[in-house]
């Protein structure tokens, strides 16, 4: 899987070093799809996964935070997702719901 971080550089060089091996141990390293990664500070919660069917990508947005742990951990739980939408085992309902 082919992938664009967006993020402040000790951000990114974090998040590069953990996502080759979180996306092995998800079975998404063969996915044709693109995986892109911003860190918004104005994002209300902690991430968010939002699948963008037509361009056969997937927006993962992420709070910045100096916690390294919570960071690696929200990332995990977004690259789940990512990976549900990847196998098609979760859709986005009619009404934008997941």
């Amino acid at each position: 899987m082919e992938y664009h971080i967006e993020a402040g550089a000790k951000t990114r060089r974090y998040i590069e070093a953990v996502l080759p091996s979180m996306l092995t141990q998800l079975g998404l390293t063969r996915s044709r799809k693109l995986l892109m990664i911003k860190v918004d500070q104005d994002l209300a919660e902690q991430g968010t996964t939002i699948p963008l069917t037509g361009l056969d990508t997937f927006l993962v947005v992420l709070k910045p935070t100096r916690n390294w742990i919570n960071l690696g951990v929200t990332l995990a739980h977004e690259l789940t997702h990512v990976a549900q939408f990847a196998k098609g085992t979760l859709q986005i309902a009619q009404k934008g719901n997941l």
